[in-house]
């Protein structure tokens, strides 16, 4: 899940809004796809946690095997 927040998240929890999507497309090769999407989370999680006070956030695509793009 992600959340974005422009006042502090620490020690709240919320319920809403809460909204779920689904994609109605499969991915092709499901493995690969996932071998692609962790890569991508990790360099984001590394991104966002060498910002700033006032940019934790972090934003990027990502293109692996056989052109799967995850954006």
């Amino acid at each position: 899940m992600l959340r974005y927040a422009s006042r502090s998240i620490f020690g709240v929890m919320e319920t809403s809004p809460r909204l779920s999507m689904w994609n109605p497309f499969n991915a092709t090769d499901a493995d690969n796809y996932n071998k692609v999407l962790r890569k991508l989370l990790y360099d984001l999680k590394n991104q966002a946690a060498t910002g700033d006070s006032m940019k934790k956030y972090a934003t990027a695509n990502a293109t692996g095997n056989r052109n799967i793009k995850v954006n």
